[in-house]
């Protein structure tokens, strides 16, 4: 997504036509439509019996054995998802760029709601920063849609101020709330302060209350790859301002890069392993290239991309 569309947006269509054109883009790209896979597969024949659908019956079978056989078919049925997005001020990172962490997550979410609502699939949000702030149950009417829509594009065009997350505290929260069976898709940098073990330890706690309630889990960790886990910068002295604290520190990049590098990948490693325990696989996704990722984690659910 080029910044400058991000830049030109200034209205919820606007929003909206920019997270279409973003998914139309990456179907073309598979030479598949918005509705291919949707529908109930084929699976095998069984013998008719009397009081079965007739239109179900094979006519090729008929035609070659004068036999006849049902198909039967693997319903699809109805999908609860609700997006879970972070709304904390580290989100809003990097400031000076015109694609935050915000912006490409709302973009995502909005472009995967346009093909649940064509399955007719309910779909849901929840915001949260140290606590839950918004939080939509599944539905799938105009009014919800449009709700939802309203939410996000507040959100897209805010700016930040200083607020900290408690990632913990939030999915506790969570798992309270929703009682029915859901698909929850997470968009957060999942940064507690920092994602040391402690912190990791929590998250994997409430991930696990949410497990154990039969939820399936997707987790997207939104990074800005360049800066956040590579400590890539080209100035040798860079002002860090902390956006859910204010704290302001300035040095070298270039000084601490290697070990940088080393800490953040550990608690990667760390958190990765925490969530595989659990039987969910977190997804490193960058604001610099990784939209489709998400798009492919998701369409897999339909058999849109081999998997």
């Amino acid at each position: 997504m080029h910044p400058l569309e991000i830049e030109k947006i200034q209205s919820v269509a606007q929003l909206e036509l920019l997270a279409q054109k973003m998914m139309e883009g990456y179907l073309i790209g598979l030479h598949r439509s918005p509705l291919s896979g949707f529908s109930s597969e084929f699976r095998e024949h069984k013998n008719y019996n009397p009081g079965d659908p007739l239109k179900y019956i094979d006519q090729k079978v008929l035609a070659k054995s004068d036999k006849l056989f049902i198909k039967r078919f693997d319903e699809q049925t109805n999908m609860n998802v609700i997006f879970v997005l972070d709304i904390s001020s580290s989100m809003h990172y990097p400031k000076e760029k015109k694609q935050q962490k915000i912006h490409f997550s709302i973009i995502a979410i909005i472009s995967l709601i346009q093909l649940l609502k064509k399955q007719r699939d309910t779909f849901g949000l929840i915001t949260f920063d140290d606590q839950i702030v918004d939080y939509l149950p599944a539905k799938n009417t105009l009014a919800h849609y449009q709700e939802i829509l309203h939410i996000l594009f507040r959100y897209f065009k805010s700016d930040y101020t200083s607020q900290p997350s408690q990632i913990s505290n939030a999915f506790s929260d969570i798992s309270r709330r929703i009682k029915k069976k859901s698909m929850l898709l997470f968009f957060s940098d999942f940064m507690q302060d920092t994602l040391n073990e402690t912190q990791i330890d929590k998250i994997s706690a409430s991930l696990n209350e949410l497990s154990y309630a039969k939820h399936e889990i997707k987790l997207f960790n939104v990074l800005h790859k360049g800066h956040e886990a590579l400590f890539d910068f080209k100035e040798t002295m860079v002002e860090f301002v902390d956006l859910e604290t204010a704290d302001i520190i300035k040095l070298n990049p270039q000084q601490f890069q290697m070990h940088y590098r080393e800490e953040f990948q550990k608690n990667q490693d760390n958190f990765q392993k925490k969530c595989l325990s659990l039987g969910i696989r977190p997804y490193s996704v960058s604001v610099e290239e990784d939209y489709y990722l998400i798009l492919e984690v998701f369409l897999k659910k339909f058999n849109h991309v081999a998997s």
